[in-house]
């Protein structure tokens, strides 16, 4: 229990100023979508449809790594870590094209620079103080995590704040308006009728917090089930199968040689199966994403419980 809780501390350190910014908004996107496939995908890993489409299969790694960034001079323990591996190569260089994307459409470069150069500070700090298969997992979570904050960041059109009022003060002078004789209306009412608006007010005032303070408990407590429930998975999967392996079942993939109970980790119970045997051997159809009758968005062919192939 007290590695699970500790695995929850160092998430929460790294990703809590993409949690607090983006978290709500994403999870009301997941809860819009329709298919409920994608609709799990994205409350489980946090990237909306749109982004996953564009991220790079993994299903056939190139031999050697290839991130964005120069790995003949790279000096930084999370540098090389990320050179040295595969996966954590590919999902850097597909992180480096998504920030030079937005650098391109943002409509505020320079926020954009600044933020990630704090996060690029943030990463090295937090990853090069764990070891062992954790540091893999910490630069992995945190490139994902990255990702989805860059497009949210490029995709966000925040509206003007309306200008104050103050236009409005042409017409109070020279000459005395109604509202300066309300003004000293009020002025000289009685003193009981302002106390008690006062503390109308306060009262107002405090049930507002009590509601704010309320809300982001909640809203606090179901992020914190939600790490430790992603860590305790992750924990699981990476001792069952390892840490490659593990990786590509939490972001929901789909490769080659799998076998049924991993499919079964990734994707779920199907919502069919098709099954023929042959001699000795048994083929399966497994059926996900059910559209009508006898259709499914996904079907997925595997012999003597391997996976051999698939139809999307």
């Amino acid at each position: 229990m007290c590695s699970v809780i500790g695995g929850a501390a160092l998430l929460t350190a790294l990703n809590t100023s993409a949690i607090s910014q983006d978290q709500n908004a994403i999870a009301r996107h997941c809860l819009a979508i329709a298919d409920v496939n994608q609709r799990v995908d994205c409350l489980e890993t946090g990237i909306l449809p749109e982004v996953r489409s564009t991220i790079p299969s993994q299903q056939t790694p190139a031999s050697q790594p290839n991130p964005s960034f120069d790995c003949r001079v790279v000096k930084s323990p999370v540098d090389r870590a990320i050179c040295g591996d595969v996966t954590l190569a590919q999902w850097d260089a597909f992180m480096g094209r998504t920030y030079q994307q937005a650098l391109r459409i943002s409509k505020d470069r320079q926020a954009l620079l600044e933020s990630q150069r704090n996060w690029l500070t943030q990463r090295e700090t937090t990853c090069s103080s764990v070891t062992g298969n954790l540091t893999w997992s910490c630069i992995l979570d945190a490139t994902r995590s990255r990702i989805t904050a860059i497009n949210k960041f490029a995709t966000s059109n925040p509206e003007q704040s309306p200008a104050p009022q103050a236009a409005n003060s042409s017409s109070l002078a020279p000459t005395q308006s109604g509202s300066e004789i309300a003004t000293k209306k009020i002025s000289n009412s009685p003193a009981a009728s302002s106390s008690g608006s006062q503390k109308s007010t306060v009262a107002s005032n405090d049930d507002g917090s009590s509601l704010i303070v309320g809300f982001a408990f909640l809203i606090g407590a179901f992020l914190a089930v939600r790490i430790v429930r992603y860590v305790w998975r992750r924990r699981h999967l990476t001792k069952k199968y390892g840490p490659q392996e593990a990786a590509r079942i939490i972001a929901r993939e789909v490769w080659q040689g799998m076998t049924a109970e991993q499919l079964t980790e990734s994707r779920g119970r199907p919502a069919g199966i098709g099954r023929e045997i042959i001699r000795t051997r048994t083929k399966e159809t497994w059926k996900y994403g059910q559209t009508g009758k006898n259709r499914f968005q996904n079907r997925i062919y595997l012999e003597d419980g391997i996976v051999i192939g698939w139809k999307v």
